[in-house]
């Protein structure tokens, strides 16, 4: 059957059949996710026909689908999830539509869509670092640094532990509130994968604020905290430039932190901020073993 819109079934409005809500795993054009299985879905409307006779997915690294990497076809696929089975590159931007043919012969195209790999199992191109005394306050970390060729895209991969926000030239990068999230600290790290491509200037200074989160403070039942871990940071930046070079700036000991205007932190507490306190000079950052950390793998955020 095909799914349709059941606000235009048995419309009497001539319509064209088309397209919609086509997703990824139940996400629009989503970036960076962590896709253990992959999943097209769609929906039809003004469709005069009542059953899929065809149906097509066809994944590309082209918008324009010139290089067509994976396709499957047949009337049993399903528009409430059909598997892709793919292997997949990473940091790689994919392309795909889907196209339905009715039982009376209508064709719908959908348009072009995409999604976006994080990292995957590629080596990080940067350190976690922290501040060498323990931490007795929020840390702010900060990079200066410049580009000197036009951009063609950016993205930025950073995990923040406990919670962590990000500025990129004073605005902020993405909508996220209390990333990376929460999950099982001893099996692993989420990392958010950013597009970053509008935020680049010549000249750039990337910021991370740090919190205590659900890794640091108090949560539970029993209301315990773990003031044995510390702040820690891992960014790795990646700037592809228009003409096909790229450079990658990540977390090492050149980078700098001070004492935040964030006091104190914690997700049932809320956060205290000072405005007015003496913030100290830059310092550089410490490079810090990640393998005597809990977890220590990065996997990328799950949708």
């Amino acid at each position: 059957m095909l799914r349709k819109d059941p606000g235009l079934h048995g419309s009497p409005h001539e319509m064209m059949m088309e397209l919609y809500a086509v997703k990824i795993n139940g996400l629009n054009d989503p970036v960076g996710y962590l896709f253990d299985a992959l999943v097209c879905s769609w929906k039809v409307r003004g469709a005069k026909g009542e059953k899929q006779a065809n149906a097509k997915i066809e994944v590309s690294l082209r918008k324009d689908f010139s290089d067509t990497v994976y396709m499957a076809e047949g009337p049993e696929l399903s528009s409430l999830g059909t598997m892709l089975d793919m292997a997949l590159l990473p940091r790689t931007r994919y392309f795909y539509r889907v196209t339905v043919i009715s039982d009376l012969g209508e064709t719908a195209v959908s348009t072009p869509h995409f999604f976006e790999t994080g990292k995957l199992d590629e080596p990080w191109a940067a350190q976690w670092i922290g501040t060498p005394q323990k931490d007795g306050f929020h840390p702010e970390f900060h990079k200066m640094f410049g580009l000197s060729k036009p951009v063609a895209g950016a993205r930025l991969y950073v995990c923040g532990l406990g919670l962590f926000e990000v500025y990129l030239g004073g605005q902020k990068v993405g909508r996220d509130l209390l990333a990376p999230f929460i999950n099982d600290y001893q099996e692993h790290f989420q990392y958010c994968t950013y597009d970053v491509t509008e935020l680049l200037d010549a000249d750039n200074d990337l910021t991370v604020l740090l919190g205590r989160g659900w890794y640091m403070g108090r949560f539970g039942l029993s209301g315990k905290s773990h003031p044995e871990r510390d702040f820690a940071l891992i960014v790795e930046l990646r700037v592809r430039y228009a003409d096909g070079s790229e450079e990658v700036i990540g977390t090492d000991e050149s980078w700098q932190f001070r004492s935040g205007f964030i006091t104190d932190s914690g997700i049932y507490d809320g956060e205290a901020q000072d405005w007015l306190a003496e913030r100290g000079a830059w310092q550089n950052a410490a490079a810090i073993n990640a393998s005597g950390k809990p977890g220590g793998a990065l996997l990328p955020s799950a949708p």
